[in-house]
């Protein structure tokens, strides 16, 4: 009730590791937070995938969350 956390900037808390009640240490990671007005997609491909592929071609991106949601 004495504590006040601030964040760097707003956005989406992501990969929570505290739990309520849970004592912390100074400076141990509570969460991270990800800022939501620069979305980016991370994606692996095989090299003989790649073939294929050109800057610019467009994509669609299908997210777990999401499950009847596609993203262009």
């Amino acid at each position: 009730s004495y504590t006040v956390i601030t964040a760097p900037l707003s956005g989406i808390v992501s990969d929570k590791s505290v739990q309520l009640g849970q004592v912390v240490a100074p400076g141990q990671t509570l969460m991270k937070i990800t800022d939501d007005s620069h979305v980016w997609v991370v994606a692996n491909f095989k090299e003989t995938q790649t073939g294929a592929m050109r800057v610019g071609q467009a994509v669609a991106v299908a997210v777990d969350a999401y499950p009847k949601k596609e993203f262009k």
